[in-house]
């Protein structure tokens, strides 16, 4: 049986990074609504709206690469805002905010928006990633706007832990499922856990690396000339 071997090289590597791009601009960006798609699967382009992708892209691929594929990083953020941001209010009455894996329609409607917590830490790492980059600019007005989101996202999660006691993590989202509850994040994908007791939490280790990604300096682990940065 003969195998065909790859020369992994620079120019290869630059020629697969060069498809990648295009596929992140011409498939996975939805121009209209401003934001990400799912992806692309045997059906076809998955149209589903997914904050991750504004998260990771903004922590992997760069603030500066996507604006040279003519995407504008502050309407893109805002965007992100507008569709999925979350909120949980607290017994005591204070609001915190986050943001959810999709919008309504990404979930059929089935449930209530809700606070992922994954997914508000990576934002927290993507708002400091985009106040460096107006930094770098000079637009300091724009920086500091996104250097105190990161922070006031941040001040959310850690409102939410200190209220709970919850002193080792968080959980993967902003609700605990009853016992008989089959709660999905999004229309046919991962269910919440349960705990035991409907009083209780269930930790996320996902959800307490990025918290502690963001308390350790807004610590990007998504860059790559790095390692992280």
């Amino acid at each position: 049986m003969s195998t065909i071997t790859k020369k992994i090289d620079p120019e290869w590597m630059e020629d697969e990074m060069a498809h990648l791009g295009r596929w992140f601009r011409e498939v996975a960006f939805d121009r209209e609504h401003y934001c990400w798609r799912a992806g692309y699967n045997m059906s076809g382009i998955d149209h589903t709206r997914v904050v991750d992708g504004t998260s990771w892209g903004i922590g992997g691929i760069g603030p500066e690469v996507l604006e040279s594929w003519g995407i504008d990083v502050d309407r893109l953020m805002e965007s992100t805002e507008r569709t999925f941001l979350a909120s949980y209010q607290l017994p005591n009455g204070r609001m915190l905010y986050g943001f959810d894996i999709t919008d309504p329609e990404g979930y059929q409607r089935r449930r209530e928006p809700l606070v992922w917590f994954e997914a508000t830490g990576q934002m927290c790492i993507a708002y400091g990633e985009v106040a460096k980059y107006y930094e770098k600019k000079g637009k300091r007005e724009l920086s500091g706007k996104y250097r105190t989101k990161a922070f006031l996202y941040l001040s959310y999660m850690s409102g939410f832990k200190e209220y709970y006691e919850l002193k080792e993590c968080l959980p993967y989202m902003s609700v605990s499922p009853s016992q008989k509850q089959i709660l999905k994040t999004m229309k046919d994908e991962w269910e919440i856990p349960r705990a035991r007791h409907e009083d209780q939490w269930v930790g996320s280790v996902s959800s307490t690396m990025w918290f502690l990604y963001c308390a350790h300096k807004l610590y990007n682990p998504m860059a790559w000339e790095s390692g992280g940065k």
